[in-house]
């Protein structure tokens, strides 16, 4: 018999004992038995799917939120990059602190 034939048989012989089914018990009620325990296993899985789904929920809200920040972000990034082209456009003198300065705050 190969491992996973025991393995079947053991799990088996465990539902039966959760189901109290012997070998003298009849089909009928080996079936009845059944159809209760997978209606207490479908019960028995509601709550964890539940709490599932309002885990998803709040995974969706952060990921949203971190979206709105990247984009903030890059907006930034943008309008910082046009104040120094318009700078430079305009001939006024930058010093590189102030480009170090602004860079050191947006990763902060």
């Amino acid at each position: 018999m190969s491992k996973e034939d025991k393995e079947l048989e053991e799990n088996i012989k465990d539902m039966w004992k959760r189901l109290r089914i012997t070998y003298n018990s009849t089909i009928q009620e080996y079936i009845e038995a059944l159809t209760g325990h997978i209606k207490n296993l479908e019960r028995r899985r509601e709550s964890p799917q539940e709490k599932l789904k309002a885990v998803q929920k709040r995974v969706d809200k952060i990921n949203e939120e971190l979206q709105e920040i990247d984009d903030e972000i890059v907006f930034a990034k943008g309008e910082q990059a046009k104040y120094f082209t318009l700078k430079l456009e305009r001939g006024e003198r930058t010093k590189l602190g102030e480009i170090k300065i602004s860079e050191k705050r947006d990763r902060n």
